[in-house]
């Protein structure tokens, strides 16, 4: 589902992100770190949802929140028939989250 996702962030909402978004976008691997690294470590958490929960978290960006404020509707209700032709109805399928680790010694 990767796909979908991607072309969501980078397309309709992708100018509405904060500037300090990209350090997301690149596992936090660009900011300095001052300490003598040990391991980089991605971990995820996984979630199942519904497509409702799903669209219910996207609308919690603020990407998204800044696109409704400057055109008065909301992409996650564009984006929702999209993904369900590829939703089963009422299917709970899993999404996935990186969490990215750092650590070092002092």
């Amino acid at each position: 589902m990767i796909g979908w996702c991607n072309i969501f962030t980078a397309g309709a909402i992708d100018q509405y992100w904060d500037a300090e978004r990209h350090h997301v976008d690149e596992a936090y691997a660009k900011i300095p770190f001052p300490f003598a690294a040990i391991e980089k470590r991605t971990f995820s958490i996984e979630k199942h949802w519904n497509l409702a929960q799903l669209c219910g978290y996207l609308s919690t960006w603020s990407s998204v929140k800044k696109y409704i404020q400057q055109h008065g509707e909301d992409p996650v209700a564009a984006l929702y028939p999209q993904l369900q032709k590829h939703w089963p109805e009422d299917a709970v399928l899993s999404v996935r989250f990186p969490i990215f680790l750092q650590t070092g010694i002092v």
